[in-house]
C-alpha cells in the first residue's frame, strides 16, 4: 500500500469519526433542548399574570409578576406541604432502612430453610404495581381513618419500598465476609 492509499484510508476514517462524532452532538444537543424547554417555559409562565397566561401561553412576559410566588407560597400553603413532605420521607427511610436491613440480615446472612420462600415472597412484592392497589388502598384507609392524613401515605411508601431495600440489602450482608461479622 503506498502513502496516498494510506492517507485516503486514514482521512476516510476521520470524516467517518467526525459525521458519527457529529451526529452524536446533534442528538444530545436536541435532547438537552427537549428536557430544559418544558422547565423554561414553566419559569417563563410563572413570571406571567394570569390573564396573559391565556391570551399568550408561550409568549414572553410584558411584565415581570415576582409576586406570583409570594402567593403561591402563602394560598397553596407551600411551607407545610414542605414540612409534611420532609417528615414523611424521613420516617418512611427510617422505617424502611429499619425493616429492611433486619429482613435483608436474615435471609442473606442466617442460616433457614425458608430463606430462599421468604426472599421470593419478598420480591413478589416488587412485581404488583401500585397503581393496581390504589383504589382498594384508598378504600381500606378510609375505613381505618388513615385518609386525609400523614400516617395513610408514610404506610403504603414503606409498603411499596420495602422489597426493593430487602433485595439491595440481602446482596450487600451476602458479600460481607464471615471474618468480618465475627
Amino acid at each position: 500500500m503506498t502513502t496516498m492509499t494510506k492517507t485516503k484510508v486514514i482521512n476516510e476514517k476521520k470524516s467517518k469519526v467526525k459525521a458519527s462524532t457529529v451526529l452524536i452532538y446533534v442528538f444530545f444537543s436536541l435532547l438537552v433542548v427537549l428536557y430544559i424547554a418544558p422547565i423554561v417555559w414553566i419559569a417563563i409562565t410563572s413570571l406571567k399574570p394570569r390573564p396573559e397566561i391565556y391570551n399568550d401561553p408561550f409568549g414572553l412576559p410584558k411584565a415581570l409578576q415576582w409576586g406570583n410566588y409570594s402567593f403561591a407560597w402563602t394560598a397553596g400553603k407551600l411551607g407545610t406541604a414542605m414540612l409534611n413532605s420532609l417528615f414523611v420521607c424521613v420516617v418512611t427511610l427510617a422505617f424502611t432502612m429499619l425493616f429492611g436491613s433486619m429482613a435483608a440480615f436474615a435471609i442473606g446472612r442466617l442460616k433457614w430453610k425458608l430463606s430462599g420462600a421468604a426472599m421470593l415472597y419478598i420480591l413478589i412484592g416488587m412485581m404488583i404495581p401500585v397503581h393496581c392497589v390504589l383504589i382498594p388502598l384508598f378504600v381500606r384507609f378510609a375505613d381505618m381513618g388513615l385518609d386525609n392524613n400523614l400516617w395513610g401515605l408514610i404506610l403504603p411508601y414503606l409498603t411499596f419500598s420495602l422489597p426493593t431495600c430487602v433485595y439491595i440489602m440481602t446482596g450487600f450482608f451476602r458479600s460481607i465476609p464471615n471474618e468480618l461479622l465475627e
